[in-house]
């Protein structure tokens, strides 16, 4: 199992909001597809979070698969 340092990291980093000040799924959503990733839909139950998973392809590492979680508080 691949846990913890140095395969584990966890960043909080501030997102843009609405004119509304409301988390814009949709434009976060098409940010991180925009990285070659895939977008699992229906994967977490909050519906703010956004799933995906993809192969990066590195010049020493070769292959890195990846599986990522952002959470986006609903009080943000």
């Amino acid at each position: 199992m691949m846990t913890g340092a140095p395969r584990e990291a966890q960043q909080i980093f501030p997102i843009r909001l609405t004119s509304a000040s409301e988390v814009d799924i949709s434009r976060n959503t098409k940010i991180v597809a925009g990285n070659r990733v895939t977008v699992l839909q229906k994967v977490d139950p909050s519906p703010t979070n956004i799933v995906m998973a993809g192969v990066l392809h590195m010049s020493k590492q070769g292959k890195v698969y990846v599986f990522l979680l952002i959470q986006i508080p609903l009080d943000t």
